[in-house]
């Protein structure tokens, strides 16, 4: 999961960071790094989508390697 989550671009590790971990609204992260709350939700789905994918990417690494 780290490695998944630092695959992240810096902005995205923020606000997953800020949303999950500090228990903060998009509202509050909004005001913390001076973007809207749209913006925010915007960035929080867009890390979602590519931490699912990193994921998914380590999944089917790690099957190929017990494989071996």
């Amino acid at each position: 999961m780290v490695r998944a989550i630092e695959g992240l671009g810096e902005q995205e590790r923020v606000v997953i960071t800020f949303y999950y971990y500090e228990g903060l609204t998009l509202r509050e992260i909004g005001r913390v790094l001076d973007l809207t709350e749209g913006r925010i939700s915007q960035i929080l789905h867009s890390a979602l989508v590519r931490l699912k994918h990193n994921l998914a990417e380590e999944s089917r690494l790690s099957e190929r390697i017990q494989e071996r």
